[in-house]
């Protein structure tokens, strides 16, 4: 087992929850989301979000540990709920999915499948990430009061303060640092007992069960193992005329739906706890469930018809 990457895991989340939340703090105490991210503001209305989370949204673009530190500060200030929390993560994942289907799918997806059908699956992507957004707007409308004109007294005529700018991050980060080390521990643990190994074995008889086509089969199974190596074999069976493209993407789109089911409490939750208190990560990490169940039918639905 391999530690150097938990240990460089680690120090990657307690940088980068400091840096966030001691910029996001000096950024809202001149209101810069007021006077530069406007746009933004207005978007936020639709869901009933609050203004100020316009500077967690763009930093999520860059690095999404940044933004939920951002968040959960707010949260302890009381001045977010987790409804608003909840919403928000719905909302805002077209923005901090970006950078992921920038970075990672379309690159490895255009080389692998092509340009036609690697735009069609990128496209599908991001539209899984639009069917987010709706979700978020549709539950912030009917759950959510507007509150943005009490943010708006709370940072009227405020002044930078890096002094309380700073001790605010070192002790949000102590708290993120302390729970996402117990965290940690517990994940490699887990590793150690093979309890990832038999959940694997578990998901390839859900698989089985799932898969309309047999010889789609190897892609949603290497899916839950390794994305990567998912989009390798299912490059490989449509040129080799062995799968047709729509049912190997069928069959990564149901790799995504299994890998949720069985591994999202052991890949977003450690996330979640590290940064919010356990009853909200577990809420957020059961609202991406619940996500890729709905999306992942419309996805397969769309693809069918065309």
């Amino acid at each position: 087992m391999d530690l150097t990457i938990y240990i460089n895991s680690f120090i990657i989340i307690i940088l980068t929850a400091f840096i966030g939340v001691f910029i996001a703090d000096i950024l809202f105490s001149i209101g810069f989301h007021k006077k530069l991210l406007k746009p933004l503001k207005l978007i936020l209305k639709i869901p009933k979000l609050p203004s100020e989370l316009s500077i967690p949204m763009v930093i999520g673009i860059i690095d999404s540990r940044a933004e939920h530190a951002i968040i959960s500060s707010l949260v302890r200030e009381n001045k977010l709920n987790h409804k608003e929390v909840i919403v928000y993560t719905l909302f805002s994942m077209p923005f901090s999915g970006l950078r992921l289907i920038i970075e990672y799918v379309l690159p490895i997806s255009i080389a692998i499948f092509g340009i036609s059908i690697g735009l069609i699956y990128i496209g599908l992507s991001f539209f899984a990430l639009i069917i987010s957004m709706i979700m978020g707007i549709i539950l912030g409308r009917i759950f959510l009061k507007n509150k943005e004109i009490i943010i708006k007294e709370e940072i009227k005529n405020s002044k930078i303060n890096l002094k309380k700018s700073l001790i605010k991050s070192i002790k949000i980060t102590k708290d993120i640092g302390i729970k996402y080390f117990i965290v940690l521990i517990i994940v490699i643990l887990l590793i150690y007992f093979g309890v990832f190994n038999y959940l694997e074995n578990i998901s390839k008889i859900i698989a089985e069960f799932f898969i309309f086509n047999a010889k789609a089969l190897p892609i949603t199974i290497t899916y839950i193992v390794n994305y990567q190596a998912s989009l390798l074999i299912a490059g490989e069976l449509i040129r080799e005329g062995i799968l047709f493209w729509k049912d190997a993407i069928i069959a990564l789109f149901i790799g995504r739906l299994i890998y949720s089911l069985l591994f999202e409490f052991l890949h977003s939750f450690p996330f979640y706890v590290a940064i919010y208190d356990l009853k909200l990560a577990i809420k957020l990490t059961i609202t991406i469930m619940i996500y890729t169940i709905i999306s992942t039918p419309i996805l397969i639905f769309i693809l069918m018809s065309e």
